[in-house]
């Protein structure tokens, strides 16, 4: 089945989805839409596979689970985990289930988890006892959540490779905050051209784990004053922070579009 009918659609509303390995039984992609949403990822693979440009690095886990699933001569299994909800409601029922099916592909957290996501009482007690950072001066903020057990714990290794942003972001000269469920855990001030192409020599061996993309960077952060972290280090996130499936937030003042 590659797509649903007409009724059927109109029935559904919004909904939330897991794609599942026929070869295991496991879940492995977690994900919310209408329509055929929950096809769309199946059809993306194959038009990837018949690309003879596209390298098999080029494409996500996601899509690489499906070509070694069709591989095996087998298909995706589809299920349709909820349905018939306005898109805000899916969102949280898509954050839900990403925070208790462990080992997925996705790319991003779910809406909201880097706050409201999976947390032990204890740290619930932190977090919602932390002073809110204060936003009146522009910072970036990168989620850590994923990325500091794959750097050993070192919240430097892990905030500082390899992101996607833009040069005029680049060059505001804001310091960098890593957070871990929703606390700011690190500070760094970025050093005059302090960001870095990822494929700097910089950044030899920061990771033998990701494929290095050239069209991402990462910084450099030599020396960060008391004044600074003592400003940010061990505070919250401001409410209503947002990172809408990326793990980089711009928060303070507005930032400016770039020209």
């Amino acid at each position: 089945m590659k797509s649903f009918s007409r009724a059927t659609s109109e029935c559904l509303g919004y909904y939330v989805y897991r794609l599942i390995d026929p070869r295991d039984g496991q879940t492995f992609y977690i994900g919310k839409g209408k329509g055929d949403r929950v096809f769309a990822h199946a059809a993306q693979q194959i038009e990837i596979s018949n690309d003879p440009d596209t390298d098999e690095d080029d494409t996500n886990l996601k899509l690489r689970s499906i070509g070694e699933i069709r591989a095996a001569g087998l298909e995706v299994i589809h299920v349709v985990h909820r349905h018939g909800m306005d898109e805000e409601t899916a969102f949280e029922v898509e954050a839900a289930l990403i925070d208790a099916y462990a080992g997925l592909t996705n790319i991003a957290g779910g809406h909201g988890n880097s706050v409201r996501g999976c947390a032990h009482v204890e740290q619930l007690e932190v977090q919602y006892n932390a002073e809110q950072a204060p936003i009146d001066q522009r910072f970036i903020a990168i989620n850590v959540n994923k990325s500091i057990e794959l750097r050993g714990g070192d919240f430097y290794r892990a905030a500082r490779w390899q992101w996607k942003i833009s040069e005029h972001r680049r060059t505001m000269g804001a310091p960098v905050v890593a957070y871990r469920d929703g606390i700011i855990r690190a500070v760094f001030e970025i050093a005059k051209d302090g960001w870095l192409p990822a494929d700097h020599q910089e950044f030899a061996g920061v990771s033998d784990d990701s494929k290095i993309d050239k069209k991402r960077w990462g910084f450099v952060s030599e020396h960060t004053s008391d004044e600074t972290r003592n400003r940010y280090l061990g505070k919250r996130l401001p409410d209503g922070a947002r990172s809408y499936g990326s793990p980089l937030l711009f928060l303070g003042p507005k930032w400016p579009k770039a020209s």
